[in-house]
């Protein structure tokens, strides 16, 4: 190995050492905004942890104007408090809300959401974005229905 090939791993090396230093002492983790999954990965002892075990509700067919409501189950089976920080509607037509946003390790609670059906008639989905100091940080709800005009006949 001549002296050129042995500076380039070297440089290598040092950047790769130096890139993993810098992301461990930052403490921030890269995350897709829309995390589908709730699996628990990773060692993350000590830490908060968001579950959400079922993510989606298909109210089927429905009526125009119909208001729809389901709650889902959040639980923390983490070590640490779970604080639920923000409950985000992507669409003006939903809204949700939480009896109580801190959950203590292994603590159950629910995510109350409301759909108003008013603004189309066709198949439509919605999502909501649920945030909190966990692992994932965040999930996405997702509600959907088959809305149907008043003066329609459903099946």
């Amino acid at each position: 190995m001549n002296t050129l090939q042995r500076n380039q791993i070297i440089l290598f090396l040092l950047l790769l050492i130096v890139g993993c230093k810098n992301n461990s002492e930052s403490g921030k983790t890269e995350s897709s905004p829309l995390v589908q999954s709730t699996a628990v990965h990773g060692n993350s002892m000590g830490k908060a942890k968001m579950n959400i075990p079922v993510l989606e509700k298909n109210f089927g067919d429905v009526l125009r104007g119909d208001t729809l409501r389901h709650s889902f189950m959040i639980s923390n089976p983490g070590t640490d408090t779970l604080t639920v920080t923000e409950l985000t509607p992507l669409c003006p037509c939903i809204s949700a809300d939480m009896k109580n946003f801190k959950l203590a390790p292994n603590d159950t609670g629910w995510i109350n959401l409301t759909y108003v059906t008013a603004s189309k008639i066709a198949y439509d989905e919605k999502e909501l974005i649920v945030s909190g100091n966990g692992f994932p940080p965040k999930l996405t709800i997702r509600v959907s229905a088959n809305i149907h005009a008043r003066n329609e006949q459903l099946r």
